[in-house]
Protein backbone atom coordinates (compact mmCIF):
# COMPACT_ATOMS: atom_id res chain seq x y z
CA UNK A 1 0.00 0.00 0.00
CA UNK A 2 1.24 3.21 -0.84
CA UNK A 3 2.44 5.69 1.86
CA UNK A 4 0.60 9.23 1.95
CA UNK A 5 3.77 12.17 2.24
CA UNK A 6 4.99 12.68 5.93
CA UNK A 7 6.48 10.01 8.28
CA UNK A 8 2.83 9.00 9.90
CA UNK A 9 -0.74 10.06 9.71
CA UNK A 10 -2.22 11.40 12.85
CA UNK A 11 -5.10 10.26 13.87
CA UNK A 12 -7.36 13.13 15.40
CA UNK A 13 -10.88 13.02 17.67
CA UNK A 14 -12.50 9.94 18.11
CA UNK A 15 -10.56 6.70 17.26
CA UNK A 16 -10.30 3.06 17.30
CA UNK A 17 -7.89 0.32 17.44
CA UNK A 18 -8.50 -3.42 16.62
CA UNK A 19 -6.51 -6.58 15.76
CA UNK A 20 -7.55 -9.05 13.14
CA UNK A 21 -5.57 -12.11 12.50
CA UNK A 22 -7.35 -13.61 9.27
CA UNK A 23 -8.61 -17.27 8.34
CA UNK A 24 -8.64 -18.85 5.29
CA UNK A 25 -12.09 -19.70 5.52
CA UNK A 26 -13.39 -16.29 5.93
CA UNK A 27 -10.77 -15.25 3.23
CA UNK A 28 -12.69 -17.39 0.98
CA UNK A 29 -15.74 -15.75 2.05
CA UNK A 30 -14.53 -12.21 1.24
CA UNK A 31 -13.25 -13.65 -2.21
CA UNK A 32 -17.06 -14.98 -2.85
CA UNK A 33 -18.59 -11.93 -1.54
CA UNK A 34 -16.47 -9.58 -3.56
CA UNK A 35 -15.70 -11.50 -7.07
CA UNK A 36 -19.12 -11.45 -8.53
CA UNK A 37 -19.28 -7.47 -7.57
CA UNK A 38 -16.09 -7.72 -8.98
CA UNK A 39 -16.33 -9.32 -11.97
CA UNK A 40 -19.94 -7.24 -12.97
CA UNK A 41 -18.61 -4.45 -12.68
CA UNK A 42 -15.29 -4.66 -15.31
CA UNK A 43 -17.37 -7.17 -17.88
CA UNK A 44 -20.95 -6.17 -16.60
CA UNK A 45 -23.56 -9.27 -16.69
CA UNK A 46 -21.68 -12.65 -16.06
CA UNK A 47 -21.61 -14.69 -19.04
CA UNK A 48 -21.88 -18.33 -18.16
CA UNK A 49 -20.23 -19.25 -21.72
CA UNK A 50 -16.84 -17.92 -20.46
CA UNK A 51 -14.68 -20.26 -18.56
CA UNK A 52 -14.04 -18.03 -15.86
CA UNK A 53 -17.74 -18.32 -14.69
CA UNK A 54 -18.07 -21.75 -15.06
CA UNK A 55 -19.11 -23.37 -11.95
CA UNK A 56 -16.78 -26.03 -11.98
CA UNK A 57 -13.38 -23.53 -12.31
CA UNK A 58 -15.02 -21.19 -9.91
CA UNK A 59 -14.88 -24.17 -7.27
CA UNK A 60 -11.33 -25.63 -8.07
CA UNK A 61 -10.16 -21.62 -8.19
CA UNK A 62 -11.70 -21.73 -3.89
CA UNK A 63 -9.83 -25.08 -3.67
CA UNK A 64 -6.82 -24.25 -5.20
CA UNK A 65 -5.77 -20.56 -5.99
CA UNK A 66 -7.29 -18.90 -2.73
CA UNK A 67 -5.76 -21.26 -0.50
CA UNK A 68 -2.46 -20.59 -2.10
CA UNK A 69 -2.72 -16.68 -2.37
CA UNK A 70 -3.74 -16.82 1.09
CA UNK A 71 -0.83 -18.65 2.58
CA UNK A 72 1.13 -16.13 0.27
CA UNK A 73 -0.88 -13.13 2.24
CA UNK A 74 -0.59 -14.43 5.49
CA UNK A 75 3.37 -15.20 5.56
CA UNK A 76 4.01 -11.36 4.24
CA UNK A 77 1.25 -9.71 6.18
CA UNK A 78 0.45 -11.51 9.25
CA UNK A 79 -1.76 -10.42 11.89
CA UNK A 80 -2.72 -6.58 11.13
CA UNK A 81 -3.60 -3.79 13.87
CA UNK A 82 -5.65 -0.99 12.23
CA UNK A 83 -6.65 2.11 13.84
CA UNK A 84 -9.34 4.06 12.65
CA UNK A 85 -10.18 8.22 12.92
CA UNK A 86 -12.25 10.53 11.13
CA UNK A 87 -8.70 10.92 9.38
CA UNK A 88 -8.39 8.01 8.23
CA UNK A 89 -7.00 4.58 8.80
CA UNK A 90 -3.58 2.85 9.45
CA UNK A 91 -2.73 -0.75 9.03
CA UNK A 92 0.53 -2.21 10.97
CA UNK A 93 1.30 -5.84 10.04
CA UNK A 94 4.87 -7.74 9.63
CA UNK A 95 5.04 -6.03 5.98
CA UNK A 96 5.34 -2.50 8.08
CA UNK A 97 2.71 0.31 8.40
CA UNK A 98 0.66 2.18 5.82
CA UNK A 99 -1.50 4.59 5.95
CA UNK A 100 -4.05 6.10 3.94
CA UNK A 101 -6.75 9.20 4.76
CA UNK A 102 -10.71 8.39 3.94
CA UNK A 103 -10.25 10.13 0.71
CA UNK A 104 -7.18 7.66 -1.02
CA UNK A 105 -10.59 4.73 -0.10
CA UNK A 106 -12.67 5.48 -2.99
CA UNK A 107 -14.98 2.52 -1.41
CA UNK A 108 -16.08 0.61 0.99
CA UNK A 109 -17.83 -2.07 0.62
CA UNK A 110 -19.98 -3.96 3.01
CA UNK A 111 -20.03 -8.25 2.50
CA UNK A 112 -21.64 -10.76 4.33
CA UNK A 113 -19.07 -10.95 7.03
CA UNK A 114 -16.66 -8.13 6.79
CA UNK A 115 -16.52 -4.39 5.20
CA UNK A 116 -13.97 -4.47 2.33
CA UNK A 117 -11.82 -1.40 2.18
CA UNK A 118 -10.89 -0.42 -1.71
CA UNK A 119 -7.89 1.66 -2.05
CA UNK A 120 -6.78 3.94 -4.83
CA UNK A 121 -4.24 2.33 -5.29
CA UNK A 122 -6.29 -0.88 -6.55
CA UNK A 123 -5.61 -2.91 -3.57
CA UNK A 124 -8.43 -3.84 -0.36
CA UNK A 125 -8.26 -4.67 2.85
CA UNK A 126 -10.99 -6.52 4.66
CA UNK A 127 -11.95 -5.73 8.12
CA UNK A 128 -14.27 -8.38 9.26
CA UNK A 129 -17.21 -7.78 11.51
CA UNK A 130 -16.50 -10.22 14.23
CA UNK A 131 -13.30 -7.99 15.75
CA UNK A 132 -15.56 -4.95 15.97
CA UNK A 133 -18.15 -4.10 18.90
CA UNK A 134 -21.42 -2.58 18.28
CA UNK A 135 -20.06 0.94 19.10
CA UNK A 136 -16.68 0.42 16.35
CA UNK A 137 -18.55 -0.69 13.88
CA UNK A 138 -21.07 2.33 13.85
CA UNK A 139 -17.86 4.76 14.55
CA UNK A 140 -16.26 2.79 11.86
CA UNK A 141 -19.49 3.61 9.60
CA UNK A 142 -19.48 7.25 10.37
CA UNK A 143 -15.54 7.74 9.19
CA UNK A 144 -16.11 5.43 6.28
CA UNK A 145 -19.01 7.79 5.01
CA UNK A 146 -16.19 9.99 4.66
CA UNK A 147 -14.43 7.25 1.63
CA UNK A 148 -14.66 8.77 -2.00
Amino acid sequence: MRKPAGPHMEHSGERFTVTVDYGLEEYKQFVRDFLPQYLESRHGNRNRYWPWNWPVTEKAMMFILVPLIFKWKKSKVGVCEFTFSKSGLTRRSRSGSAYRSWDQVPRVHELSTAYLIELDSGGAMPLPYRVLTESQRALFDSFAARAG
